[in-house]
C-alpha cells in the first residue's frame, strides 16, 4: 500500500529546506504531494499559481524526485487564501 503526505506552503521561493523535507519523506517511504498556495496567506505579493507549480516541479525534477513526489494545484479551485493547520 502506498503512503502519501501532503506538503502545503507558499514555496516562494522553493529552497533547500523544502526539498530536504521532500527527500526525507521519500526516504521514509512516502509519496509526496506538494501543494503551492494560490495566494499567500498573509497578503504577501506572489506570482500566479501556474508559476508556483513550475517553480516546485523544477527542483523535484533536478533532484530526480518526480517518481515519488508531485505538485498538486488543487488550490486553483479555491480562489482565496487558505491556511495549513498542524495537529499533533
Amino acid at each position: 500500500m502506498r503512503r502519501y503526505t501532503v506538503y502545503g506552503g507558499s514555496f516562494d521561493p522553493v529552497h533547500c529546506g523544502h526539498i530536504s523535507l521532500v527527500e526525507r519523506a521519500v526516504a521514509l517511504g512516502y509519496d509526496v504531494i506538494m501543494v503551492p498556495a494560490f495566494r499567500h496567506a498573509f497578503g504577501k505579493a506572489s506570482v500566479p499559481l501556474e508559476q508556483h507549480v513550475c517553480k516546485c516541479e523544477l527542483p523535484l525534477q533536478a533532484c530526480q524526485l518526480q517518481g515519488h513526489a508531485q505538485v498538486g494545484a488543487i488550490e486553483r479551485t479555491l480562489g482565496q487564501a487558505s491556511y495549513t493547520h498542524v495537529y499533533t
